[in-house]
């Protein structure tokens, strides 16, 4: 009995963390009034005198602790509660500097962005631009308010304010600037979704700094290639090469390959396909680094596109882009009709989110049109439409692709499945039962928990366990044991019941179980194999890409970026690469397997992504087997 008290004792210990951070994660949601930091308690027994210098100490040490509490809760996108924080820095700073004030002040204005609430910018922005103590952060304040003009659909006057912040010498290199770092990324964004071809030439004689210059002059130029308007982008490009002599190795490049399109194109040498990319690119205010977030989807896009165009001679790639940031579905879906009707889009690429796609898919089926999402797992998405396809596996196909795995390399011949009655844990051993199954394995044991469970004990009733006072349970083998959970919690209450109730197999999780609180627990687990969506490639294929993003964006490149990139890879590779222009529903549909940077992608018929990393996470490493 003693490794059934241990256990639980592990788990006690185990679960008292999680509840005490799922506690406070509730209290912060729950919270509507003015947050205050709480006073230190009052010294009982004997009063001590304190003089007036202490008090002020005291009382500007509650304020700098307010303030940076304030400025997490907005890092962790709790906007409402940093509002009501930084709200207090101002009534409640008696003792803080002007200059202290003026900081939060600031500060407050990019919550009340973040929530869109526009009407109270202005005269945030008046007051903080009339104060002689925000002299210190006054770029920050211009790139805020460069922000807040494209949030109120002025892209023209956000790219010019974002121009005003990039030193006439700065280079992509210059990685100690970081505003003016994503000054340049933002513009990318604007150059891409959302200025005309107007605004790019009206802005392009303003421009000093040689490497957003490019940037312009190139995206005129694709504009005019994607309306076949071949011999103006030759001539455009020819005086672009003379008035800048001095491009570097990545700007050169691009300078040819878009002649090299347009003298093919011209010909009647190659053909191309267009894209209508429906992806966000959201401008947010300055948070002191150069991230910005969910948006580099779009430049993996960009970037695989002229990779792409690049290494191909007679196939090429064309771009209609369209922000999705700030829109309602169904203006999503106006978005994708306009990209189908006006821009005579082959296929469209996106959207981001599963609410977004399903009636872009609804309406892209009903058209005829292929589109596909890198991102959205909703598993109605697919079934709306024949045309539309999902790259990010659906929650039945990761459950069906462990399935697999278990027969086909673990030689498993039954199972038993743990799944969370949700959406998503049911998914999932839904997914695993009926593919198990289908590959002549057995079930034996199929338990559906709560969402919010503690006890396998109904669950297990089918077995009929009998317990022994002396010896505990009787063993119960299983060739696997799936446990496809939704939070470390509910995996350490799993294998913790598993473990008391003396049930064996080889565990197959998700990667929900990467939490390093439960993988340092070896009383817990040791080893386990789990399905993974995003496991970055080492080769020299990717180190490629990431040192081509590096030399054009100055950083390393991150998870969206990479989402992005090999949605628009696949479409060329399957596409353009392949001679199937004429009917993408049926190419991406039987093409064979391929490793993509971050996952492998084979439909196999089906317009679900059928494939995932499997990984085994043996004694504190973690390896892909398959």
């Amino acid at each position: 009995m003693t490794h059934i008290q241990k256990t639980q004792v592990s788990l006690l210990i185990l679960f008292l963390l999680f509840a005490a951070c799922s506690s406070e994660a509730f209290a912060q949601r729950k919270q509507r009034k003015v947050i205050e930091e709480e006073e230190p308690p009052k010294p009982s027994g004997i009063t001590r005198n304190i003089d007036q210098e202490s008090k002020k100490q005291l009382t500007q040490s509650i304020w700098e602790r307010r303030f940076k509490q304030a400025v997490s809760h907005y890092e962790n996108e709790q906007y409402v509660a940093a509002d009501s924080l930084f709200l207090s820095c101002l009534e409640r700073g008696e003792n803080a500097s002007d200059e202290q004030k003026s900081l939060a002040l600031l500060w407050r204005t990019k919550t009340l962005m973040q929530q869109a609430r526009y009407a109270e910018l202005a005269s945030l922005y008046a007051t903080l631009e009339n104060s002689p103590s925000a002299s210190t952060f006054r770029t920050e304040l211009l790139f805020d308010k460069a922000v807040f003009a494209a949030r109120q659909q002025n892209f023209l006057e956000s790219a010019k304010q974002l121009l005003a912040l990039i030193p006439t010498d700065w280079a992509v290199s210059n990685s100690e600037n970081l505003l003016a770092a994503k000054a340049y990324r933002y513009l990318v964004l604007l150059a891409n979704a959302y200025l005309s071809e107007q605004d790019l030439r009206t802005l392009l004689p303003t421009i000093q700094n040689r490497t957003v210059r490019t940037l312009f002059a190139l995206q005129a130029v694709e504009r005019r290639l994607y309306h076949s308007d071949y011999d103006a982008a030759l001539a455009e490009l020819a005086r672009f090469r003379e008035q800048n002599p001095t491009l570097d190795s990545d700007e050169q490049q691009r300078t040819t390959d878009l002649n090299f399109q347009a003298t093919q194109l011209k010909s009647g040498f190659a053909k191309r396909l267009r894209v209508g990319v429906l992806l966000p690119a959201t401008l947010k205010p300055f948070d002191g680094s150069s991230e910005i977030g969910a948006s580099k989807l779009m430049i993996g896009v960009i970037l695989a596109k002229d990779e792409a165009n690049h290494l191909s001679q007679r196939a090429f790639v064309h771009l209609s882009v369209r922000s999705t940031s700030g829109l309602r579905p169904d203006s999503i879906v106006a978005q994708a009709k306009s990209l189908i009707e006006q821009d005579s889009v082959q296929v469209i690429l996106g959207p981001m989110y599963s609410e977004e796609a399903l009636g872009v898919s609804e309406y892209c089926g009903a058209r005829g049109v292929v589109m596909l999402t890198p991102t959205a797992t909703d598993e109605r998405i697919s079934t709306v439409s024949t045309t539309s396809f999902q790259l990010n596996p659906t929650h039945k196909a990761r459950g069906a692709s462990m399935a697999r795995f278990a027969i086909e390399e673990l030689k498993a011949k039954t199972a038993a499945i743990f799944a969370q009655d949700s959406t998503y844990g049911k998914d999932m051993g839904t997914g695993f039962k009926d593919t198990f199954e289908q590959l002549g394995g057995e079930v034996k044991l199929f338990a559906l928990l709560p969402e919010s469970f503690s006890s396998f004990s109904k669950a297990l009733a089918p077995l009929n366990l009998t317990f022994d006072k002396q010896l505990g349970y009787p063993l119960t083998q299983f060739d696997v044991i799936y446990l496809p959970m939704t939070s470390p919690e509910a995996v350490a209450i799993a294998l913790s019941q598993l473990r008391f109730y003396n049930i064996r197999g080889e565990l197959l999780g998700s990667s929900d179980w990467l939490d390093e609180r439960l993988l340092n627990n070896r009383d817990l687990v040791t080893n386990f194999y789990y399905a993974s969506d995003f496991q970055l490639a080492e080769n020299p294929a990717t180190n490629r890409i990431v040192y081509l993003y590096k030399m054009r964006f100055g950083e390393v490149p991150n998870a969206f970026f990479w989402l992005g990139y090999d949605a628009m890879n696949y479409l060329f590779r399957v596409t353009l690469s392949s001679n199937s222009t004429s009917n993408i529903r049926d190419a991406l549909s039987n093409a064979p397997p391929i490793e993509m940077h971050h996952i492998p992608v084979f439909f196999d018929g089906k317009t679900v992504n059928q494939m995932m990393n499997i990984m085994r996470f043996s004694n504190g490493t973690t390896a892909r087997v398959k």
